[in-house]
C-alpha cells in the first residue's frame, strides 16, 4: 500500500513537473503542497516562498495579463 502511495505522489508530480503552464496544487486547508517549475516563475517566487503558503496570504494577489489585480 504505502509503495503504491509513493508511486502515485511520483506521477503526479512527473506531470505537474512536465506541464508548461504554472501548475499549483493546495491541500483542503488551501496550503500549497506541490508546485512546478513554470509556477515559480510566473509568480517568481522560490520553492520555499510557496511552501504552505495560501491564495488568502496578504503578502500577494493574483493578477490578468494587464498586471490588475484580480
Amino acid at each position: 500500500m504505502q509503495r503504491e502511495l509513493a508511486e502515485r505522489e511520483a506521477r503526479n508530480r512527473a506531470v505537474i513537473g512536465s506541464l508548461a503552464e504554472g501548475m499549483i496544487v493546495q491541500d483542503c486547508e488551501g496550503r500549497i503542497v506541490a508546485w512546478n517549475q513554470s509556477a515559480e516563475r510566473i509568480l517568481r517566487l522560490t520553492g520555499d516562498q510557496l511552501s504552505g503558503r495560501t491564495s488568502m496570504d496578504p503578502d500577494w494577489c493574483a493578477i490578468d495579463p494587464m498586471e490588475q489585480p484580480i
